[in-house]
């Protein structure tokens, strides 16, 4: 039980569900999972842990991710009926189609809370570990010629009906896969043991990185993980110190700061 719902989380997120919302969607599945019941089934489906010792290497003080922080008010792309139908989030649609159409999918629950949410809305906004950015971001990524990233024109519709045009969706059609499966800490699922895996703490592959041009990991998607979050290199990670963004050594990931979920 314990395994399921954990994989529902880090779909969810990568699905770009609000964390918030979902809490309460998975406190029935909790509850369940404390029964003398599913004590069998939790036996049967516990992940094996692989705590990997940290190493001196160098490329893990290179490199960032890029997440959103856990402010009530910020805002939580959800994919209009159009969008949400195409591949969006791992091809590069044709050019000159209708653009990607975003709204606040954490709206319901702010006001019931009476929060108010950011306005206006941050120059990066998430959907999961995906990311819209803002037209100043987009042209200086443009520059970079970053590789496997494609720029969609997207659009987010905002709490007071309000439509902000200058927004680019990041997709990534291909993933790199460079985390140390030797060093990191992560959950394997005995039951279907193949990746991706829940990663909780990174260490790099010094090996692999060294042999790869930086030009091709300057920003990418990480791979063989279940939540896919969006690195960035010490060289171009500025671009995105903006508001609403936590900018996260990956060393300190599920050490200083707290990994999912």
């Amino acid at each position: 039980m314990i395994c399921l719902i954990q994989t529902a989380l880090e779909l969810a997120c990568r699905a770009m569900r609000p964390a918030t919302v979902l809490a309460a969607i998975l406190s029935g599945l909790l509850l369940a999972a404390c029964s003398p019941n599913a004590e069998i089934s939790e036996k049967q489906n516990a992940l094996q842990t692989h705590n990997g010792e940290m190493t001196m290497n160098a490329f893990n003080k290179e490199y960032f991710l890029i997440l959103q922080p856990e402010d009530e008010d910020l805002p939580s792309l959800s994919p209009d009926e159009d969008t949400v139908a195409k591949p969006y989030q791992w091809e590069a649609l044709p050019i000159g189609g209708k653009p990607l159409i975003f709204d606040n999918g954490a709206y319901d629950w702010q006001r019931d809370r009476d929060i108010i949410p950011r306005d206006p809305p941050p120059d990066v906004l998430f959907g999961g570990a995906n990311l819209v950015v803002i037209d100043r971001i987009a042209d200086a990524l443009r520059d970079w010629e970053i590789p496997n990233l494609a720029l969609q024109p997207a659009i987010y519709i905002d709490h007071k009906n309000s439509w902000h045009e200058n927004y680019w969706f990041l997709t990534f059609t291909a993933e790199f896969d460079c985390w140390d499966r030797e060093h990191s800490k992560y959950y394997v699922d005995p039951i279907d043991p193949e990746p991706p895996y829940g990663v909780r703490r990174y260490s790099l592959n010094e090996e692999l990185l060294q042999k790869t041009p930086l030009a091709e990991r300057r920003l990418f998607k990480m791979g063989g993980t279940s939540m896919g979050f969006i690195v960035a290199h010490q060289s171009i990670v500025d671009l995105f110190r903006v508001e609403g963004v936590d900018i996260v050594l990956i060393t300190d990931y599920g050490v200083s700061y707290p990994s999912y979920p």
